[in-house]
């Protein structure tokens, strides 16, 4: 019933505020300077944030390759953002050749600090082996703490582990503990997956109300399947009522 594991999420973070977007110009352009004066001097902050320029195209014109080379320079310092983003460009191509097996080189260093993209993207690494060899224990060890931290996709992923068994032993249950939280948490298919759970009676106690609650939810997203299964428990409803 449940779709397949999401997969790698590729997009760069930006999570640490850059002096740049005044609204006077050449303020913007001493704040640049001195951002590009620290970053040369070896402040590994300023790296990182000279990247997320470079990268954006914020306030100097986007360049990818320059903008790896200070995401680089930053994670060597042990910047989890930068690692997390050095990967990313790694597992794409962007800047460079891409690369899987360096970037799950990075995503290990920045997961092992804790960043939960990178812990989530480095778990769907070992699920799907993509630079580095499947490994369905450790994509679930990933995952998991990732989930922890309230990542979303990681929290549905959990939730299709437990349903299928992988890395895990399969229960049903817990599989729905895990897609209550993604749901909550704005999954769309995390919402669908609980209704039909809910409405078959599969790890929890059967219930048509709250299937056709958490179809309401999905569908008001726009999936389709959703609308189609919700406006289905309406329809029986009117005619039992008859």
């Amino acid at each position: 019933m449940l779709r397949r594991l999401q997969y790698i999420v590729l997009t760069t973070s930006f999570l640490i505020q850059i002096p740049c977007g005044y609204a006077d110009p050449k303020e913007d352009e001493i704040n640049l300077q001195r951002l590009k004066e620290h970053a040369a001097k070896g402040n590994a902050t300023a790296q990182y944030n000279l990247g997320i320029l470079y990268d954006s195209g914020n306030g100097v014109p986007a360049d990818k390759v320059i903008a790896k080379q200070w995401y680089e320079k930053a994670a060597k310092q042990g910047i989890m953002e930068a690692q997390y983003n050095l990967a990313i460009m790694y597992d794409t191509g962007q800047g460079g050749a891409l690369d899987p097996v360096k970037a799950a080189e990075w995503y290990k260093l920045s997961a092992g600090q804790g960043y939960a993209p990178a812990q989530y993207n480095l778990g769907m690494a070992y699920e799907y082996g993509r630079g580095v060899s499947k490994d369905d224990a450790k994509a679930f060890q990933w995952l998991r703490q990732a989930a922890l931290q309230g990542d979303k996709d990681a929290e549905y992923n959990m939730g299709v582990l437990y349903y299928d068994g992988i890395g895990v032993s399969q229960n049903y249950s817990t599989a729905a503990r895990w897609l209550r939280h993604a749901a909550y948490h704005g999954d769309v298919n995390a919402q669908y997956d609980l209704g039909e759970m809910y409405w078959q009676g599969q790890g929890v106690t059967k219930n048509i109300a709250r299937a056709q609650a958490y179809f309401k939810q999905a569908c008001s997203q726009q999936l389709t399947k959703a609308c189609r299964a919700y406006r289905k428990i309406k329809r029986n409803a009117a005619i039992n009522n008859k």
